[in-house]
């Protein structure tokens, strides 16, 4: 299993001190499973799908080889203890 952090922030909201963290692990036949994660802050009016899709396309694009894998984990959480 590979893990990558991930300081971008996929839905373009401005930058500050993170009110978000999300975790996604991925499922690929003949290629592997990972997880990535990172904290960030969802623009203003943001959805949960709209961000789950973002960081999905996020991870695809910057994991090449991860592309059309299965979602077998995603969470997105206020960063917030």
């Amino acid at each position: 299993m590979s893990t990558q952090t991930n300081s971008n922030t996929p839905s373009g909201a401005p930058a500050g001190r993170p009110s978000h963290h999300w975790v996604i692990s991925l499922d690929k036949p003949n290629v592997g499973v990972g997880s990535w994660h990172s904290a960030y802050t969802p623009a203003p009016g943001a959805t949960r799908q709209g961000e789950f899709q973002a960081i999905k396309d996020l991870v695809f694009s910057q994991n090449p080889a991860m592309a059309g894998a299965v979602v077998v984990f995603f969470s997105l959480e206020r960063n917030d203890l």
